[in-house]
């Protein structure tokens, strides 16, 4: 019997649009979520006698994937999804390695593929549930006083399957792309889902249903033969974590300076947008959007919130003015860094009489060069050699 501690999470990325890949870095499962919704189409008119839709009048219409990945910050690991939240990528050193990231091409970034294993609640196993093309377009990273440090990554796919099945009743014929599965049950929700077994090529996906017992693959079977075992579907991936992946930054591990000066934060967090367009829906999709793509510019904040010591941010809304700033995570021979220049939109003191006045600060990041990269970098201290 499955239970809620048998959910996992992967990713990887793809080799090719549209094709699953089995998962190659596992996380610590916290909050994750993907939602695949299809937003129906209902016709306005009206029938004489009838005031409730009919479903002659109800038909299928744009399917949105989105994933919502709620994390911790561990100390080793989160190179890959940092990667894809801002594009450009160097690495250097060697045990520990430092991993630069900086505003680059997302576009031209592999897509990612993201897996969450999801238990049955009356046993039975877990199932995987696949989203394809996933592009970052949102991001964060948190931490407040007395808490774990926090990663948060929002996505969009362009599909998602859930479950996998195995079938030992396979038929294929050399050069065809016809498969043949007495027991199969193929149905249209299997459409795009891997399909693996021998004699068929590797990231081969359903096109289409010709029957229960039939279907197009993507690719022709070199070879001809029966009873083959062929799965339809990606297989739940095999979790393995890497060294201290599930030791998690925390508060007592965090600094800030901003203009070189100390910053005695209670709270902070660094935000960005990809400023992606989702909703890209060509006429031969049939309702699935395209691959996410930048159409706007990208935007990265921080809030930051603490005691109210002096009037130095306050007056710096008011004057103007770019000041460098500086937050690090740092815990043994691991750290993350993040480095911008930045310019104030807000600084809030606030009292109540009752407690320590509070003071909210607004930063946004922008460059101060003709690089993206002089706005904000992300650094990365740890034991992986590369992520790319």
């Amino acid at each position: 019997m499955s239970a809620p501690s048998d959910a996992q999470l992967g990713f990887a990325e793809q080799t090719a649009l549209g094709v699953p890949k089995a998962p190659t870095l596992f996380l610590p499962l916290l909050e994750p979520e993907i939602t695949d919704t299809l937003d129906a189409l209902e016709s306005e008119a009206v029938i004489a006698g009838l005031d409730i839709v009919g479903t002659e009048q109800r038909n299928g219409g744009a399917r949105t994937v989105e994933v919502a990945v709620g994390g911790e910050l561990y100390q080793n690991s989160m190179g890959l999804l940092m990667r894809h939240c801002l594009g450009g990528y160097s690495s250097s050193g060697a045990g520990p390695y430092t991993h630069t990231f900086t505003p680059g091409d997302i576009d031209a970034l592999p897509a990612l593929c993201t897996q969450l294993g999801l238990p049955r609640v009356a046993g039975g196993g877990v199932d995987p549930w696949t989203a394809v093309d996933c592009r970052v377009t949102d991001w964060e990273i948190a931490c407040s006083a007395g808490e774990i440090a926090t990663f948060g990554v929002n996505m969009a796919a362009t599909c998602s399957w859930l479950g996998s099945r195995q079938v030992t009743d396979g038929a294929t014929t050399s050069t065809s792309t016809t498969l043949t599965s007495a027991s199969a049950a193929f149905a249209a929700e299997d459409v795009g889902q891997l399909v693996t077994g021998t004699g068929i090529p590797t990231g081969t996906t359903i096109v289409s249903i010709t029957s229960s017992t039939s279907v197009v693959l993507s690719a022709a079977a070199t070879a001809t033969a029966t009873d083959v075992t062929v799965r339809i579907g990606l297989a739940l991936g095999t979790p393995t974590y890497a060294t201290n992946a599930s030791k998690p930054f925390k508060f007592i591990h965090a600094s800030a300076t901003i203009d070189g000066a100390d910053v005695p934060f209670e709270g902070i967090t660094i935000s960005g947008d990809n400023a992606l367009k989702t909703d890209r829906r060509p006429a031969n999709r049939g309702g699935l959007a395209s691959i996410a793509a930048r159409e706007g510019r990208r935007a990265y904040t921080a809030k930051i919130s603490k005691e109210y010591l002096d009037p130095v941010h306050w007056n710096r809304v008011r004057r103007g003015g770019d000041f460098p700033l500086v937050v690090t995570l740092a815990s043994g021979a691991s750290s993350v860094s993040i480095t911008g220049n930045v310019r104030y939109d807000a600084a809030n003191p606030k009292t109540d009489g009752k407690s320590l006045a509070e003071e909210e600060i607004e930063l946004v990041f922008l460059r101060s060069g003709s690089t993206n990269a002089s706005a904000i970098s992300v650094a990365i201290v740890d034991g992986t050699t590369t992520y790319a």
